[in-house]
């Protein structure tokens, strides 16, 4: 009951917090679609072969934010879901080192003040063209 409710408590709270992860909604903090439009440089930009390529902790974390996205928002992709890991999480250091991957090749972007991760435009056509990662069932729970 709570998984089926958990999309229209974003209406109420913005942030929810449990054990090391945070997550929050981007509608609430003014988040836009305009805020993702970090373009990779030419070499960045590169196609990527399908995500095999992709470590499976990055696998874990583009799957957790389209799983999200999507149903927090639908497809209203004016907006976006975030998430962070807390520094004392147990994956920390393979969290980071995920997020790295990603950035680099330009599938998230980062809210550097406060550490959240967002799908990019490049990131939702990613993984929206990838049945991999639109079933990957290692995710983040919350």
């Amino acid at each position: 009951m709570v998984i089926g409710i958990s999309p229209y408590l974003t209406l109420f709270f913005t942030k929810i917090k449990i054990g090391d992860i945070e997550a929050r909604s981007a509608r609430s903090a003014g988040r836009s679609q305009g805020l993702t439009t970090k373009l990779p440089s030419p070499i960045e930009s590169q196609l990527i072969e399908p995500s095999r390529n992709l470590s499976p902790e990055a696998k874990k974390i583009l799957a957790t934010l389209w799983k999200y996205q999507k149903q927090t928002f639908k497809d209203d992709n004016s907006k976006r879901w975030t998430f962070r890991l807390f520094p004392n999480a147990q994956h920390y250091a393979t969290y980071l080192a995920a997020i790295s991957e990603l950035l680099k090749i330009g599938l998230i972007s980062l809210d550097f003040e406060k550490e959240y991760c967002m799908l990019t435009n490049e990131g939702m056509s990613f993984v929206d063209n990838n049945s991999e990662l639109t079933t990957y069932t290692d995710i983040y729970k919350f």
